[in-house]
């Protein structure tokens, strides 16, 4: 039998399935095409798992380096059906610095890849390693640049002062693929710490297009 506003995204189904422990067919099949009570549930970040999100949290740093400067790339591959949310980016730089955080395209990556095989953060989730690719880099004056660059942010920022770049949900930023997020130290010869927290999660059919 058809539906009305039949719901075609099997992973909203999925979550209330796994959610709820339900059996049988989809447990949303269709939007409501009437004005409807709503009662909220409490859903935290413990159900992220179920609603199909992967979370991964890693803490690169550059070494300090003569007239160099130190950056860290976060690039989603082209092509991987991902789609990546930056949830966390924490600054500590070790000298009073105006770091630069950019936003452009890139197929390539800095000059030191760590392998992150394992740095999931929920082990009820699918993959231990994530699909974006963090780099780093402390070995030119100048960090390579993105793609069609161009800097979001250039912050003032003190010496061992923890600096969070994002303090609400808005601020959270969506990496699609083949995009990419750069983070620079902006003073030269300094030891940088980053950290970075982020979810990721297959593109639906109908994000693809």
């Amino acid at each position: 039998m058809a539906l009305f506003n039949e719901i075609q995204v099997g992973r909203y189904n999925r979550f209330l399935q796994k959610l709820f422990s339900m059996k049988g067919p989809p447990a949303m099949a269709q939007l409501a095409s009437e004005l409807q009570p709503v009662f909220h549930l409490f859903n935290g970040i413990e159900n992220r798992a179920l609603e199909g999100w992967n979370r991964y949290a890693t803490a690169p740093n550059t070494a300090a380096s003569a007239a160099n400067t130190g950056g860290v790339r976060l690039r989603n591959p082209a092509g991987s059906n991902v789609i990546v949310v930056l949830e966390r980016i924490v600054y500590h730089p070790s000298a009073n610095d105006t770091p630069a955080f950019r936003w452009g395209t890139a197929t390539t990556d800095l000059a030191v890849v760590p392998g992150l095989t394992n740095i999931r953060l929920d082990a009820r989730q699918g993959a231990n390693a994530p699909t974006l690719v963090v780099s780093t880099q402390n070995t030119t004056p100048v960090v390579p640049t993105l793609t069609n660059q161009f800097t979001i942010d250039g912050p003032d920022v003190l010496a061992h002062a923890p600096y969070f770049y994002m303090q609400t949900e808005d601020q959270e930023l969506a990496i699609a693929p083949g995009d990419a997020f750069q983070a620079e130290a902006g003073t030269v010869n300094q030891l940088a710490r980053w950290s970075f927290l982020w979810r990721e999660r297959l593109l639906e059919d109908s994000e693809r297009t």
